[in-house]
């Protein structure tokens, strides 16, 4: 009898787990945004707002490329080859106004936004008021997803004792200099004509919190650490670009510093990403950048998987 009982229950859980909606797998390219709505909207200013917010030009970068790639389709050619789309934005008209923002409605991992608008008032509102959310919602998703992705390394507790930071290293980056003071992680495939790198280290915090004091401190740092082949060449911050300066209110106050930099005395440059961590208990600050140098290619995919690794970076207190 309890066998019978048993049996029972799990056709039951059997059939209860069919019916529920399996959905597909995501499509659709990294930073890449449909946007479905009537031609009308698209080519009037509510379109140039929607623009202006989700092709926002990438800071940090020479030339202009855009913080998604934003494809257009009317609601006629909102086919089901579409609804699968990993980032999704849907215009339609409707009796009420409002936005929501849900995952997984079409796709495993989708991110779907959803505008309804009652006059073309109401949906001017909606975007001016919400679009620059809506692309930091998307920006903060497809780090997330790319932090899924990778795989990282077991040097932890290296570089906690070291730098007072609790970072995670990807697997592919190998340790090429190691001193007490500076410490460089690259990427370097040698099929390819790219770098990528971390450089972790500490700056005395003596005069102050702020950009000027960083950048100077990093060039200081840079200029005994980073050499290259030709004689007396260094890198050191492009200043012919402004830096791109965000103060973020963490546990710890973080300043972002997103620019370009230079060899000095050589030909040769890129992009970099530094955060810099004011450690009150240690009287120090505390340094990871990601950099890179791809010439002639689109930068913004690859400097978006050196900024996973900083986003999760911590000030590291044993006690």
């Amino acid at each position: 009898m309890d066998r019978l009982i048993t049996i029972f229950l799990l056709i039951s859980l059997i059939l209860a787990c069919s019916d529920q909606k399996v959905l597909p797998s995501k499509t659709g390219a990294i930073n890449e945004v449909v946007l479905v709505a009537d031609q009308n909207i698209w080519e009037s200013s509510i379109g140039d707002s929607i623009r202006a917010a989700m092709q926002e030009d990438i800071t940090g970068i020479a030339w202009k490329e855009p913080l998604f790639d934003l494809v257009h389709i009317t609601t006629k050619q909102f086919s089901r080859v579409f609804q699968t789309h990993r980032n999704l934005i849907v215009i339609e008209k409707g009796s009420q106004s409002g936005m929501s923002i849900e995952k997984n409605v079409n796709a495993q991992d989708q991110l779907f936004v959803l505008i309804h608008y009652k006059d073309i008032d109401d949906l001017k509102q909606l975007i001016n008021q919400y679009m620059p959310i809506f692309s930091q919602r998307i920006q903060e998703e497809e780090l997330r997803r790319l932090s899924i992705k990778m795989l990282f390394s077991d040097h932890h507790d290296f570089i906690r004792s070291k730098h007072d930071l609790s970072v995670s290293i990807p697997k592919e980056f190998h340790l090429v200099l190691d001193t007490n003071a500076f410490s460089w992680y690259e990427y370097s495939p040698k099929d390819q004509e790219i770098i990528k790198g971390y450089f972790i280290y500490n700056i005395p915090h003596c005069t102050g919190f702020n950009s000027d004091y960083l950048l100077n401190a990093r060039d200081s740092v840079l200029r005994c650490f980073v050499k290259g082949e030709p004689p007396n060449s260094y890198m050191t911050t492009e200043r012919l670009f402004t830096p791109s300066i965000r103060y973020k209110d963490n546990d710890d106050p973080v300043i972002e510093i997103k620019g370009m930099w230079k060899m000095e005395n050589a030909f040769m440059g890129g992009s970099f990403i530094s955060n810099f961590y004011l450690d009150s208990l240690n009287q120090q600050i505390s340094v990871i950048e990601g950099f890179l140098f791809n010439p002639s290619q689109n930068k913004r995919n690859d400097l978006q998987r050196l900024e996973v690794v900083l986003q999760e970076v911590k000030i590291w207190h044993s006690n």
